[in-house]
């Protein structure tokens, strides 16, 4: 009989709190094993064990029956296992093809065979999607959806017995999502184990053999996957009955005065002129498909980018401000939370406090400049607790924190500014359903407060589900306003393609 692909027998880790506290895991050769679990669970923790980037502090692994004991990424890279991290780990200044075969550069003397590299990485290109992309392209020039494809062909060009796949489809449009689970199957039928990380649970139910629920650091389940629904998902991870998360009254509150007027606004990545008028009280969906200027218009909105035509103007009561740049942005009640959390959201290596605080640190100051610590402390307890962030103290380290819980962190540093108008772009991407429900709830109470959000989903229903009006582009271009009296999702989603396609809206 053989052995199993992988066995994980009471392992353990803390950092400043326990995080796997007796994990006991087991996956078969060519099985697709999914693993779920509310942020926090300690799923990243595991899967950095196994990939031997962190050393666990007690417990066993073997690999096809052998002790396991990966001393760094090079020790897992050469026993076959591959990582496909939430958090990418490409690097920016690096092309494509670079980044794909970092670890294994084809060379002959040090000198690296550059045709040999392309040829190469084309092929896993084509595999993953990437087919219309140059492969000397870098990475930084690429949108976030073409870096997590470019991360799974890094992770694939040396996959052999054990693929490792953490959040892999949560920059993915629903077709990208598809060839993905496309390929997984493919290499499992090949003999290739996959453990599946995803908040998507309808992804992991279509794609896994068995599911792993993880909670409080522990593995609580491994049921076959027909046998269990979303709300049994649900219910496991959090060990308490799903309150389900089903539709939100939206648009009850009655839409207050003008508060952002975007007029025929055009930049180098938006060719095509946006005019846009939001008002206290309400949620506007930004929705499109991968590509198609949803970020780009945050960010130009937020003077990130510059401006070729048009203006953006703030309202505040019968005042009128045109826009320059982000920190007057800032100072006129405009919070941002970009797409990217590690790369543009967080302060790596910094504090809560700080990465919290700073946008609004000038409220806690003093005559002299001195930072009144105790307003300060008051204000980050009361954003912490009423966001339920899992943290140590407020001066742990934001990296330590789990992605959802950084996601919150981003949220409260805006609502502890006080901040009127919020741009979101994929403010619920990677976090857990019950964290998501939670941010939603959050949005739907800022809106009932007379806060304006404009917020940009890869999900349609999350759209529906928390919009007055949901802005559709295609292509870079506005082609569809649509209000919740008549939109449906698959009008949404023929306006999203439209510009795509030979058929247009008439």
């Amino acid at each position: 009989m053989r052995p199993p692909r992988l066995s994980v027998n009471d392992l353990h880790k803390s950092f400043s709190a326990p995080v796997l506290s007796g994990v006991d895991l087991v996956v078969k050769p060519g099985e697709i094993h999914g693993l779920i679990g509310e942020n926090g669970a300690g799923k990243t923790t595991l899967m950095n064990i196994l990939a031997g980037l962190i050393p666990c502090d007690q417990g066993e692994l073997f690999l096809d029956g052998a002790r396991y004991l990966p001393g760094s990424a090079g020790d897992a890279f050469l026993s076959g296992i591959s990582l496909a991290a939430q958090e990418l780990s490409l690097i920016d200044t690096l092309s494509v093809a670079e980044n794909i075969f970092l670890r294994r550069l084809p060379n002959r003397n040090a000198v690296i065979r550059y045709p040999e590299l392309l040829d190469r990485a084309r092929k896993l290109m084509r595999l993953v999607g990437l087919e219309q992309l140059d492969p000397v392209t870098p990475v930084n020039q690429i949108p976030l959806a073409q870096r997590q494809l470019t991360e799974l062909a890094k992770a694939l060009a040396n996959v052999s017995r054990l693929l490792i796949l953490d959040e892999p489809t949560a920059a993915l449009t629903e077709p990208q999502a598809q060839r993905l689970h496309e390929i997984i199957r493919d290499l499992a039928a090949r003999g290739t184990s996959v453990i599946y990380i995803s908040h998507r649970l309808k992804d992991v139910l279509g794609v896994a053999d068995t599911i792993s629920v993880l909670r409080d650091g522990q593995v609580v389940d491994s049921p076959v996957a027909g046998t269990v629904t979303i709300e049994d998902m649900i219910s496991r991870m959090s060990g308490r009955k799903s309150k389900g998360g089903g539709p939100i009254s939206s648009g009850a509150a009655s839409r207050g005065g003008l508060t952002l007027k975007i007029d025929q606004l055009r930049s180098k990545q938006l060719p095509h002129p946006v005019s846009l008028d939001c008002f206290a009280g309400e949620i506007v969906g930004i929705a499109g498909l991968a590509g198609s200027g949803q970020s780009e218009l945050l960010e130009t909105i937020f003077m990130l980018k510059p401006v070729e035509s048009g203006a953006v103007s703030r309202f505040i009561g019968n005042e009128q401000v045109r826009l320059h740049n982000p920190r007057q942005a800032i100072e006129l009640g405009i919070g941002f939370l970009p797409e990217d959390r590690k790369r543009q959201g967080i302060f790596a290596g910094q504090s809560i406090r700080l990465n919290l605080t700073l946008p609004g640190i000038r409220k806690y100051a003093g005559r002299a400049g001195i930072i009144r610590t105790s307003d300060e402390d008051r204000a980050i307890d009361r954003q912490l607790d009423q966001l339920s962030v899992k943290h140590t103290n407020a001066d742990q380290h934001i990296d330590l924190l789990s992605g959802g819980n950084q996601q919150k962190v981003l949220v409260s540093r805006w609502l502890q500014n006080d901040s009127g108008i919020l741009l979101l772009n994929e403010p619920t991407r990677g976090v857990d359903v019950h964290t998501k429900h939670f941010l939603h709830e959050i949005f739907m109470d800022m809106a009932a407060q007379g806060k304006t959000l404009l917020m940009v989903s890869s999900e349609i229903e999350e759209l529906m589900k928390l919009s007055n009006r949901i802005l559709v582009l295609s292509n870079r271009k506005p082609v569809r306003m649509f209000t919740r009296d008549e939109w449906d999702y698959n009008a949404i989603l023929q306006a999203a393609f439209s510009e795509y396609t030979s058929n247009r809206l008439h």
